[in-house]
């Protein structure tokens, strides 16, 4: 695994006043990936899944969530007791 791999990635973006939505379940267990490993491919690798479904499932979260990036998600999902 190159660096280049797991440097950048997107960020989810949030539309103002969007409210707290319930996360899927596969978007909860992504979520939960995302705050220990904060790299999509890393994710994908233990998950099993492509880089890009990891995205697929980690925007739409961000945008339930109301978050302005990625790890803005993880703090409001942590917040909301949605994960650990």
């Amino acid at each position: 695994m190159n660096q280049r791999a797991c440097a950048g990635g997107s960020h989810g973006q949030a539309n103002e006043g969007v409210g707290l939505s319930v996360l899927s379940p596969r978007e909860l267990e992504v979520d939960s990936h995302l705050a220990l490993v904060p790299c999509n491919a890393l994710i994908g690798a233990h998950m099993g899944l492509a880089e890009s479904t990891v995205t697929s499932y980690l925007a739409p979260a961000a945008r339930k969530l109301v978050a302005t990036n990625r790890f803005d998600a993880v703090l409001r999902a942590r917040h909301s007791g949605l994960i650990a």
